[in-house]
């Protein structure tokens, strides 16, 4: 998860059955859209510089970092939000899919829309 309580966005873990346990700061530069592997043992963020880090992760004896790297920059045409992951994971865990702004030039934020009962405004707009 992300908290601010430092002043700044971190990535943060928590044992699932022990929440209210030591948590474990994953982010060290700051950090926002935590998604975790396919695999479940890798963790991926961006940080304050706009880089995606990918972190790995040890479950034994305890919860731990076992090692860090950044992936990669984004480039500055590549979506970023503090309140929800603006990119998804291949099922291999070795290709990314991002969002990136129409304009290519990093404007402002894209409009997401949500349509509620899909089906039913569907049939009226195609009746039959």
């Amino acid at each position: 998860y992300v908290s601010n309580e430092s002043g700044t966005n971190e990535v943060l873990v928590r044992p699932f059955r022990d929440v209210e346990a030591d948590r474990l700061s994953i982010s060290t530069d700051g950090g926002i859209m935590p998604v975790w592997s396919h695999g479940g043992d890798e963790l991926f963020y961006v940080d304050r510089r706009r880089r995606l880090i990918a972190v790995q992760l040890g479950f034994a004896p305890t919860l731990s970092v076992v090692q860090r790297d950044t992936l990669f920059a984004l480039p500055p045409e590549f979506h970023t939000s503090p309140d929800w992951a603006t990119y998804g994971i291949a099922p291999d865990d070795q290709r990314f899919l991002m969002a990136r702004f129409a304009d290519g030039q990093g404007g402002p934020a894209p409009r997401t829309g949500l349509v509620l009962n899909w089906f039913e405004r569907l049939k009226e707009l195609l009746p039959n």
